[in-house]
């Protein structure tokens, strides 16, 4: 996906933030496009290289949001009691954000 400059954009660990501009750095010789991000009083680079998508993503539009709220509002998941096993099965479950 192509993002531009103005697009409101969510770094998958930062939250709601906004392209700012489109920068290109070289780094080890080598020349990548790159995405500035403001969120809030934060500003970060994401290379707008093949992972961009597992590091950047639209909003939810509003028609789907409803969907996902239905989803947050329904009962949860219960969790096994073993502690291991609990992080185990959590850090599987976070591995693929």
């Amino acid at each position: 996906m192509d993002f531009r400059m103005g697009d409101p954009v969510i770094p998958w660990t930062y939250g709601l933030g906004k392209i700012v501009r489109l920068e290109e750095r070289a780094f080890s010789g080598e020349k990548t496009l790159y995405y500035v991000v403001q969120i809030r009083d934060l500003t970060i680079w994401v290379p707008g290289d093949g992972k961009v998508m597992s590091r950047l993503r639209s909003p939810t539009p509003e028609g789907e949001f409803s969907k996902e709220f239905a989803i947050l509002s329904g009962p949860g998941e219960f969790l096994p009691d073993d502690w291991l096993e609990r992080k185990t099965l959590l850090v599987e479950e976070l591995s693929d954000g």
